[in-house]
């Protein structure tokens, strides 16, 4: 429910070619949010695995807010096994409202919400939006599935804009507030440029308390980048406590922030614990290259105001890397079932400049840079390139598809190809299998879903056309997976790019 009482109705640089973000994000008065996804930057499963959340960023503020679209994946159903049409579809595409579920199904938030983070496992309880050049952070309770902010009546301490949102003051987090600037963990004051554009997100325990990281990328030579880490309490105020700041003062070359984040499975070694991998994107062109920093929660905690950021230089070695997404070989790999590898011996990263997916050795070694003496195990991930597959049309994500005795999956999007590539991998080793073509304009944001009775479906978002494709990965034959149906209002066709 909107609150409509007391006023009268009224990516970022996602891709950094469609338009500078400062200059697209006016703040005006526009229409009610129609049951529909307009712009979308992220899709993530649910806790329940058979509902995704769908981030409408509202790109160029045609209505009053950004909102979150529950769907029921459920709802998409076969009309004939034989050729594999939905029931409902049509050429193809199946209408919103047929899968947004109709109780709660949409929630309204501010405007340029881009990469979402939920909680992991069955019993997820909370979700964390950034919004792209925007100094908030919009927290979200999960309960029954269901998304909410807080009092979506109340105005107290909202501004114009954010009336128009079913958020409270306290789950949308002001990122620019005395307190948070100035807060005694961070160990110095954080000038405001430094968190102009909260760009990845992702959500991990550490010693019994749920905990966000927020990447922040940066403009300025000055502010080389930053990653900040809250502890999330429902039901305090703050909701976010902080706990840990990271600089990202490269030591390799220049850095412009954090483009990616992700949680190494193996931890800390043998004393367990939390450990980050944070990819860099090139922004300016005198970046000398990319790199990926290693981030050992514990050390850094154990050492207030010291830097534990450990950077992994890696243009030497390819040419050059814009680090757009990364992920880890998981728990559920089947060479990790079968013993032989363990979890996060490999990283896979979605590059740009050159495009294409790099594998790199993620094993933790010993090593004695950076480590407190005799208080914490000496093993670091060397984040090596073991190998480069070069793919075309700018890499936009990449998610690994575990397949127990079929071969597991590395599906990496095309942005400016409309498709994504299917290669098959074994620990180190990725080679090319498939690829499906026209699964929707502008390609980003993506998920995995495993509904009983189907093969695994990439749920992925598409920016430019305003929808959501689900591509199917069939067992056995990889050549055989297909776009089973996009999900979009046709009336607001797509934009050129």
């Amino acid at each position: 429910m909107m609150k409509k009482a007391l006023l009268s109705c009224r990516l970022g640089v996602l891709m950094l070619a469609a338009c500078d973000l400062w200059a697209c994000a006016q703040k005006v008065k526009g229409e009610p949010r129609p049951l529909a996804f307009y712009y979308p930057l992220d899709v993530e499963l649910a806790p329940d695995g058979t509902h995704a959340y769908v981030v409408s960023s509202n790109f160029d503020h045609r209505f009053t807010s950004g909102w979150i679209s529950t769907i029921d994946l459920e709802e998409v159903k076969p009309r004939d096994p034989a050729d594999g049409t939905i029931d409902g579809a049509v050429d193809g595409v199946l209408a919103p409202g047929k899968v947004i579920v109709a109780e709660g199904g949409q929630l309204s938030v501010p405007s340029l919400g881009g990469p979402l983070a939920v909680e992991p496992g069955p019993n997820g309880k909370v979700a964390v939006l950034a919004h792209r050049g925007e100094q908030v952070i919009t927290v979200l309770a999960i309960v029954d599935g269901v998304l909410s902010c807080g009092d979506a009546e109340s105005t107290a301490g909202l501004t114009s804009v954010e009336q128009e949102t079913d958020c409270d003051r306290r789950h949308m987090f002001k990122l620019n507030s005395p307190a948070n600037l100035s807060a005694a963990e961070w160990g110095t004051t954080i000038p405001l440029a430094a968190l102009n554009d909260p760009y990845a997100v992702t959500i991990f325990t550490s010693n019994g308390e749920t905990r966000v990281a927020v990447g922040f990328l940066s403009r300025d030579s000055a502010s080389p980048g930053l990653v900040l880490v809250y502890t999330i309490k429902l039901d305090s105020d703050p909701i976010l406590e902080p706990w840990l700041r990271v600089p990202l003062g490269s030591g390799v070359g220049t850095t412009s922030g954090a483009s990616s984040l992700a949680v190494h499975p193996a931890g800390n070694g043998p004393t367990g614990g939390v450990r980050l991998a944070v990819g860099s994107r090139r922004l300016r062109a005198d970046d000398l290259q990319s790199t990926v920093f290693d981030i050992d929660i514990e050390a850094m905690r154990a050492a207030p105001f010291a830097t534990y950021a450990t950077p992994h230089g890696l243009s030497d070695v390819v040419g050059g890397f814009d680090t757009v997404d990364l992920t880890f070989l998981p728990k559920e790999a089947s060479v990790v079932t079968s013993g032989l590898f363990a979890a996060g011996d490999f990283a896979y990263v979605a590059n740009r400049s050159p495009d294409g997916i790099a594998i790199l050795d993620a094993r933790l070694v010993p090593s004695e840079a950076g480590r407190l003496a005799g208080q914490f195990p000496s093993r670091n991930p060397r984040y090596a390139v073991l190998d480069f597959v070069p793919l075309q049309g700018a890499p936009g994500g990449v998610i690994y598809i575990p397949r127990a005795n079929d071969g597991d999956v590395l599906a990496a999007l095309s942005l400016d190809n409309n498709e994504v590539d299917l290669l098959r991998v074994t620990g180190g080793q990725v080679q090319p299998a498939a690829r499906v073509r026209d699964i929707g304009n502008g390609p980003f944001g993506s998920t995995l879903a495993t509904l009983a009775g189907h093969d695994p479906w990439l749920v992925v978002a598409t920016f430019y056309d305003h929808g959501i494709s689900i591509v199917t990965v069939p067992k056995g034959d990889l050549t055989r997976a297909n776009c089973v149906v996009q999900i979009r209002d046709s009336s607001f066709g797509a934009t050129a790019h």
